[in-house]
């Protein structure tokens, strides 16, 4: 049950979410790939193409306000002790949803 979203003591569900789709998958992956994009194809602006990102993914997770938190998680920088995972509010507006 260690590192499975809901089971961890000291973060709850939304932040755990926040880290995976918010920081993790947002952040290292769509905005790299919209970046590149863009790029490529000058006629579409970022926030375009990052718009069509976040109409997609509410249509598919039409509760997204009731499962995320309003701000994005990340990692903390402070040293894990006793395996557990610390997490950082960083009172960012999430990029992609």
């Amino acid at each position: 049950e260690k590192h499975v979203i809901g089971m961890e003591q000291s973060i709850s569900r939304q932040q755990q979410y926040s880290l995976v789709f918010d920081h993790i998958i947002s952040r290292y992956l769509f905005e790299r790939i919209v970046r590149v994009f863009v790029e490529f194809y000058p006629r579409y602006s970022f926030s375009d193409v990052a718009g069509q990102i976040v109409k997609r993914f509410r249509s598919i997770q039409d509760n997204y306000q009731s499962i995320f938190p309003t701000t994005v998680y990340r990692f903390s920088k402070q040293s894990i002790t006793d395996n557990e995972v610390v997490l950082t509010d960083t009172g960012e507006k999430p990029l992609f949803r």
